[in-house]
């Protein structure tokens, strides 16, 4: 849901020709990468987007938002 909501801001960065990659492919692809070099790299992009986290916690997963969709 984020993916197709963010879908223009997300293709200044990747065309994504065929829209949002599926739940399966994007999975895939988490898989492959190498989890301390993805968490140093997420560590340095997400403060240029949305400014210091430092403190917070950030819930990436999706389960706090369908919690509050849901309650």
């Amino acid at each position: 849901m984020w993916g197709e909501a963010k879908l223009e801001w997300l293709r200044q960065y990747i065309p994504l020709k065929n829209g949002i990659p599926s739940d399966d492919t994007t999975g895939r692809l988490f898989a492959t990468m190498n989890s301390t070099t993805c968490q140093a790299c997420c560590t340095r992009w997400v403060p240029t987007i949305c400014g210091s986290l430092v403190g917070q916690v950030v819930a990436i997963d999706g389960k706090t938002m369908r919690a509050l969709s849901e309650g």
